[in-house]
């Protein structure tokens, strides 16, 4: 029973993860826009901005596949592929702690609760026989 919890949890958090890079490369986008069309920046500045923006929802898109990746290899018996999901946990936590720190929004909160709910997942996985998965 709590494997079945802990794999729920670690599909919701993967999926959360990586389809995250929907919203913030569509819904997130329309502030970002709206608040750069009042100020004046030199194009590659302006550039650079919708650079790393869309990069950072191609890093929660490849971080969500990996998630995903790394359960159907713990599925094939190798455990140790469950190393990705902690090291994607514990990245998600440390810019949620960062992030609220720098600017104290709630929103930041989620990726500390979503790091840890995956972090706790895959932990509890670890343990699980691979058939179980």
């Amino acid at each position: 029973m709590k494997t079945r919890v802990f794999a729920a949890l670690y599909w919701l958090m993967g999926l959360m993860i990586g389809l995250g890079a929907f919203g913030h490369g569509f819904s997130g986008v329309k502030p970002v826009r709206a608040a750069l069309a009042t100020v004046a920046l030199p194009a590659d500045i302006r550039g650079v901005i919708w650079i790393v923006w869309y990069f950072c929802s191609g890093c929660m898109l490849v971080f969500g596949a990996l998630i995903i990746w790394a359960w159907f290899a713990a599925r094939r018996g190798h455990p140790q592929a469950l190393a990705v999901p902690v090291t994607v946990a514990l990245f998600w936590m440390a810019v949620g702690v960062a992030a609220y720190s720098y600017q104290h929004n709630p929103f930041w909160l989620l990726f500390l609760a979503e790091g840890l709910l995956l972090l706790v997942a895959t932990l509890g996985l670890r343990r699980a026989e691979p058939s179980a998965l």
